[in-house]
């Protein structure tokens, strides 16, 4: 019964604050409905979830409850230039973060005075500020008295709910600017002159929410011809960005060719693995890490050359004996130290390397990996692993069926 009053005592205060959070996210959205329909002279489904909430105007409330306390004393100007300086913080985080990792710009107030970068600027820092103060001194205690007179029970089932379906309706929107991204990152790199009606159709309404993503979708043709226009500067910028960020056949052979026409290296086409050969298996491990780490604008070189050396060993894993590995030994723990000390031996590796190549068989594995790009070339040895069992299962059906 003691365990069981702890435990509310922890979930009671986080399922308040998730409640929090989504009534401020609510509000956001609705704040920026009614501005941007104001405005558009139609409805707008403002912000980046299809749900009616604005994840950064929570994230802005959020911050500002946990600065609240430091302020109070320092009077409502202290308030002012304290939620001021944070929120300004958060947003331009969030711009910066847009940018970086899908060459996106969804908001610019570069025409503004006094911007920085074109990702905040002194304007809206000031009306945040302002409306910090207002929310922190009005709003949020008339909050705190509602959610007061909820039933604990009903707060319990409530929260995890919306925590579930903003995390869904977050991941779904992502994906759909992932999507965004890919089409118009196709059309830059073929040079394709696409129907711009079809183009914008399935994403209408992530359009619609930020006007400004329309002017990379109207600058896809000509591009190149008009790179000094300064109405093509995010259109170059994005460019930039998409090339950065494209893998290179001739790159990727650079950084794999020592290993992959090494003698001893080259002994792996002669056991077979999944559906084909040791070899075959790390060189797709190897060339989608790659691909992957020169989008994320991780160590593409790494990735590519530890994952082609991830199952660097020389046996068949089905039916293995000493000297390579003992038979009553489990192949998944050990094949990771094999093919390390193999690497070690044959090639001069990096400290991610043989992170990567020591770490990718995790969780099976105890250690984790300590790198994000060691974490993400073991999801893509599972990932093309599963596809290979996969064809080699589809294949199996296949010739069973024939007469």
């Amino acid at each position: 019964m003691q365990q069981l009053g702890i435990l509310d005592a922890f979930l009671h205060p986080l399922s308040l604050t998730i409640l929090h959070v989504s009534i401020y996210a609510a509000a956001g959205w609705l704040l920026e409905v009614i501005y941007r329909s104001w405005n558009q002279k139609r409805f707008v489904n403002a912000g980046f979830l299809h749900g009616p909430f604005l994840p950064i105007y929570g994230t802005g409330a959020l911050c500002v409850l946990l600065l609240a306390p430091h302020l109070r004393c320092a009077g409502m100007i202290g308030e002012f230039i304290g939620y001021g300086v944070v929120l300004t913080a958060v947003e331009y985080a969030v711009g910066t973060v847009c940018e970086r990792y899908f060459g996106l710009r969804m908001w610019d107030y570069s025409d503004s005075r006094f911007n920085l970068h074109g990702r905040v600027c002194l304007t809206f820092s000031a009306l945040w500020a302002g409306l910090a103060v207002g929310f922190e001194r009005v709003l949020h205690p008339a909050v705190v008295r509602w959610t007061a007179q909820l039933n604990p029970d009903l707060i319990h089932t409530v929260a995890p709910l919306l925590l579930a379906y903003f995390l869904l309706d977050f991941a779904f929107s992502v994906n759909l600017l992932r999507l965004f991204v890919a089409r118009l990152s196709r059309i830059h790199l073929r040079h394709l002159h696409p129907d711009l009606s079809r183009l914008e159709e399935p994403f209408q309404r992530l359009l619609t929410a930020f006007p400004i993503l329309r002017k990379y979708v109207e600058g896809v043709n000509g591009l190149r011809d008009r790179l000094d226009d300064r109405r093509s500067l995010l259109q170059a910028r994005f460019l930039g960005f998409v090339e950065s960020r494209s893998p290179r056949e001739e790159e990727f052979r650079r950084f794999v060719r020592e290993i992959a026409v090494h003698p001893e290296f080259m002994r792996t086409k002669d056991f077979l693995h999944h559906d084909s050969s040791i070899f075959r298996h790390a060189l797709r491990v190897s060339f989608q890490s790659y691909r992957l780490g020169k989008f994320l604008h991780l160590d593409a070189r790494a990735m590519a050359r530890g994952g082609l050396l991830h199952d660097f060993f020389l046996y068949d894993w089905r039916h293995h004996d000493l000297p390579e590995l003992a038979r009553e030994k489990f192949h998944g723990l050990e094949h990771p130290r094999i093919a390390l000390e193999n690497a070690r031996k044959h090639f001069t590796i990096t400290a991610l390397e043989r992170d990567i190549i020591v770490k990718h068989m995790w969780p099976l594995t105890w250690n984790p990996p300590r790198h994000m790009e060691s974490f993400l070339v073991g999801c893509v040895d599972k990932l093309v692993a599963f596809r290979e069992f996969r064809s080699l299962h589809l294949a199996r059906k296949t010739a069973s069926s024939q007469p």
